[in-house]
């Protein structure tokens, strides 16, 4: 996979709220422009000498977006940067599955300690997920 070619965000899906942001970008809600789906949309600055990187994690999301432990990908499209950034290199969009519990630490803080407010504690069945949750971050 390469990052040539791909096709620009705006008539594939529209952001809304910031859902958290990190190092290497922010999460937004966002909507599926076809059918009105909710999704969670990582946009992601392009950095030049990371472009192979960036390529085959989306080729690995791309393989792996059917799989039941990890959320849906529904693909990747490029935004070019606004004349006055320093790089002009775009931003990536990264369409993915929304987790309505939110991120994988988010939900693991919750299931190992739930409070009394039952409608932000996890069901059961996500503490069951933990041993994958943990395998995950460990590389197996």
């Amino acid at each position: 996979m390469t990052l040539r070619g791909l096709e620009k965000p705006s008539s594939h899906v529209k952001c809304g709220d910031v859902l958290g942001s990190g190092a290497f970008g922010k999460v937004y809600e966002g909507v599926l422009v076809a059918t009105q789906e909710l999704v969670a949309v990582k946009v992601v600055p392009v950095v030049a000498d990371e472009k192979d990187e960036i390529a085959l994690e989306m080729e690995i999301l791309a393989r792996m977006a059917n799989h039941r432990n990890m959320a849906g990908f529904y693909g990747a499209f490029l935004e070019p940067r606004p004349l006055h950034s320093k790089t002009g290199e775009p931003d990536l969009y990264i369409v993915m599955q929304h987790c309505a519990w939110g991120s994988a630490i988010q939900l693991t803080t919750a299931a190992l300690k739930p409070t009394m407010d039952s409608d932000s504690t996890p069901p059961p069945l996500f503490r069951a997920l933990l041993p994958t949750l943990q395998a995950a971050c460990r590389g197996g």
